[in-house]
């Protein structure tokens, strides 16, 4: 059956037990693969500028495809560059949607992701399981499952109120394929060894997004990377000229912020774990470093001011676990924070402008009124909402208008939980806020892990996603509009599934 296994052979290499390579099928791999890449380089897709840069980029991944696949088995590898890519917006359009209001911010059309050729070919696998009757390892997600079927049901009672039931459908068709993907990882993987691979892996990515955000700064907009997901910068004016608001290859600079919120604390608790690897602690540093550097280029006040807040519990947690005085996890962090920020103000006026230049004519002004109306949309369709990717036809009907926010309060509401209970109503609100409570119990408990590195993994993804919430507060962000938080939701549960491998290996010691 498929429930929770304690096998000593695991087919695909993400729990219990150690996989077996193919070593002999390793150089035809690569060879394949060197043949793809060189074809790839050389189509359209390179663009005439990037067919250099494209072309050694993929023989770098070919390179990285031989190791893993040695290592590991290909469902492992799928798995790797599936949490490797989330973040970024790989898809294409198969269906236009037409004859419907157009929403702004709302799914336009049916998108095929890169995520959905992974989750046809993990599927595809899981049934040759079942066919052969090969049970493979499985973790339980408890009562958050409870959470997760309400979260999506509740998502399905579009019909009632929906002015564009299209766009309705593929939105929760896409969340959907989003949430099988968080119950795949958070039921899959169950290895230290694994989960070590996805934290290198968000770190590569860190300095891969942040290349890509100087690259435009410098460049004072895009790269043309659109085949890398690459959707738009920002330009923002100023007295005596303008600066550019990098989205690296996440869109806006607000989700590129957001994602750089969720990450910057787990990598920062890795580099304060003082029984780490030398090496490993300087790659961890050094990788925050960028992060935080990167920050800055978004010009997200919001990110700025939540990358402080969860820098200092970040900060005091970790060093605390190892019995570090107040003088280190206190006083220390404040004094060196605020020196870095006078310095930043003074250096940058690009900082100072976004922070107190802007005046009466910041967007921050326009979100009480946004929230009056998304209050006034929940009092009107309190059981089913307007359905989500319906919000915005509903406003003017909800809204009280001023006449200085008008532009900005047609724009959804900067509130992500409140948006999510508009479109969804009252029982997807609670479902929502749900998910997220069941989520922070059980992040908050791997403070108690023994293991250094498994229990500083989750405890810094429990204060990203703290940050990433805090966040949501402020601006549109919900886990449909920012698949990222799904990552780390499974990240909270690999924690877990990996010390239940350690018990396991303990246990069979024994005998």
């Amino acid at each position: 059956m498929f429930g929770t296994r304690f096998d000593d052979y695991d087919p695909d290499g993400l729990a219990y037990g150690k996989s077996v390579p193919f070593v002999g099928n390793t150089l035809l791999v690569i060879l394949g693969a060197f043949v793809t890449s060189t074809l790839a380089a050389a189509s359209h897709w390179g663009g005439s500028k990037w067919q250099t840069v494209l072309f050694f980029a993929l023989i770098l991944w070919v390179a990285l495809l031989g190791i893993i696949y040695i290592k590991r088995q290909f469902v492992a590898f799928l798995t790797f560059i599936l949490t490797f890519t989330m973040p970024m917006t790989l898809n294409f359009s198969i269906f236009e949607i037409v004859g419907e209001p157009n929403p702004a911010g709302s799914a336009a059309n049916f998108e095929f992701w890169d995520k959905d050729l992974y989750l046809i070919i993990l599927g595809l696998d899981l049934l040759v399981d079942m066919a052969l009757r090969r049970g493979t390892p499985s973790f339980k997600l408890g009562r958050t499952s409870v959470w997760v079927a309400a979260f999506f049901i509740t998502s399905l009672g579009f019909p009632v109120h929906s002015v564009c039931p299209t766009r309705s459908f593929a939105r929760c068709f896409l969340l959907g394929r989003f949430l099988l993907i968080f119950v795949y990882l958070a039921k899959r993987i169950g290895t230290k060894d694994f989960l070590k691979l996805i934290v290198i892996g968000i770190c590569v990515q860190v300095w891969l997004e942040s290349a890509v955000a100087i690259l435009q700064s410098m460049a004072g907009g895009k790269l043309g990377l659109d085949f890398l997901g690459e959707q738009r910068v920002k330009e923002m004016t100023m007295p005596g000229g303008a600066f550019i608001r990098s989205g690296a290859l996440l869109g806006h600079p607000n989700a590129f912020g957001l994602w750089l919120v969720l990450v910057n604390p787990l990598i920062l608790a890795l580099t304060l774990n003082p029984r780490e690897s030398w090496k490993m602690r300087v790659f961890y540093g050094s990788t925050w470093i960028v992060a935080i550097s990167t920050l800055i280029l978004t010009f997200s006040r919001a990110g700025w001011l939540v990358c402080g807040m969860t820098f200092f519990i970040t900060w005091f947690m970790t060093l605390r676990r190892f019995g570090r005085p107040l003088m280190i996890t206190v006083v220390l962090p404040i004094l060196s924070s605020s020196f870095i920020v006078i310095l930043i103000l003074a250096l940058f006026a690009q900082v100072r402008y976004r922070l107190f230049g802007e005046g009466g004519d910041s967007s921050a002004h326009a979100r009480i009124p946004q929230i009056k109306t998304a209050i006034n949309i929940i009092y009107h369709m309190p059981l089913f909402g307007t359905g989500i990717g319906s919000y915005t036809p509903n406003i003017m009907r909800n809204a009280n208008i001023d006449g200085r926010y008008v532009t900005a309060l047609y724009f959804r509401v900067h509130n992500g939980f409140l948006l999510w209970t508009a479109e969804t109503g009252i029982p997807g609100g609670i479902a929502y806020t749900g998910l997220w409570c069941s989520i922070f119990k059980k992040g908050w408990n791997s403070w108690k892990i023994e293991d250094d590195f498994i229990a500083l993994v989750g405890l810094g993804t429990m204060i990203g996603l703290f940050g990433w919430a805090f966040k949501a507060m402020g601006n549109i962000h919900t886990i449909i509009s920012d698949p990222t938080v799904l990552l780390s939701f499974a990240m909270i549960f690999i924690v877990w599934n990996c010390v239940n491998d350690q018990e396991y290996a303990k246990l069979k010691g024994t005998r």
